[in-house]
């Protein structure tokens, strides 16, 4: 059965609480993305030639939560408001989210998720982490990262989770609190750059994305045990509420000023420095988070 709207209006909240998980994930999915409070305050998406005029567009973010990829779909709404030219945007994921190996829940919310973000110009590519070859031995095989070293050559952009993990969104249990953002330590973005500007004299436009508070909605569990993963209670009676009317946020995304590599060869950065280009753009995140959420960008 089509889920809609009136399909919801004909439970009460107490039903709405125990609704059919497949649903759930669903309306999470769409409508948890509404209670993402974008912020704009450089007006960046204003610059929206500016990331276009033969330019590599790369949109990144750091990650907490799966419900993170609901705060690319609002950038990328707002990027493809009417009147612009479509922007199409590849998003590496984790092939173990499609598997199922990291757990059920995942797989569900990411199935919900898809269409949402294939909707709204965002493309998923299956990558093989090291961490997946390693703890679920996914082949190599299933990786498709050439896919996304092939964008400086085409008229996508990219959208990314560098971190490549929600760990900032978990609790340390030795502190109590959220690690925060973890060490950037892969080199596909810094190998984008290279070919881009390299191989097709291209320049890159980076547009950062701070987002903080996504855990609220799914949180991502606790470290080493992907099944622990949820739909948090407070997101089930968000949902409610804003299907009786109200509009509860509780994550914000915070569109930080677009920049390009001339920025970063300004500041003394070698584009061959895949650490020192990793370190640069996590901090430009950093410093919109609050300082708790900052983590190994502190």
């Amino acid at each position: 059965m089509e889920i809609g709207r009136g399909y919801y209006s004909e439970f009460s909240s107490r039903e709405f609480l125990h609704f059919p998980k497949e649903a759930l994930y669903r309306k999470l999915a769409r409508d948890g993305a509404d209670m993402i409070d974008v912020q704009d305050p450089f007006e960046s998406i204003d610059e929206y030639y500016f990331l276009r005029q033969n330019r590599t567009p790369i949109v990144y973010a750091n990650h907490e939560s799966h419900m993170d990829g609901g705060a690319l779909v609002k950038v990328s709404q707002l990027l493809n408001k009417p009147g612009n030219i479509p922007m199409e945007f590849k998003l590496p994921l984790a092939a173990s989210l499609r598997t199922g190996d990291q757990s059920s829940k995942h797989t569900e919310f990411y199935n919900a998720m898809k269409p949402w973000m294939i909707e709204n110009h965002i493309h998923p590519v299956e990558v093989a982490r090291e961490a997946d070859r390693e703890k679920y031995n996914i082949k190599a095989a299933t990786d498709q990262s050439r896919e996304l070293l092939s964008i400086p050559s085409s008229r996508d952009g990219i959208m990314i989770f560098p971190q490549g993990s929600v760990q900032a969104g978990r609790i340390n249990p030795e502190t109590g609190k959220r690690f925060g953002m973890i060490e950037v330590k892969n080199d596909l973005i810094p190998r984008i750059v290279r070919r881009s500007v390299a191989q097709h004299s291209k320049d890159v436009a980076f547009l950062p994305v701070a987002i903080h508070g996504t855990y609220r909605l799914f949180d991502p569990g606790v470290p080493n045990d992907s099944s622990t993963a949820h739909i948090t209670r407070e997101a089930k009676q968000s949902l409610m509420k804003k299907h009786m009317g109200f509009r509860p946020k509780l994550a914000t995304a915070i569109i930080g000023e677009p920049f390009t590599t001339e920025e970063l060869e300004q500041n003394g950065i070698d584009l061959r420095d895949k650490e020192a280009i990793n370190t640069f753009l996590m901090n430009r995140i950093a410093e919109m988070l609050p300082e708790d959420a900052r983590g190994y960008y502190r």
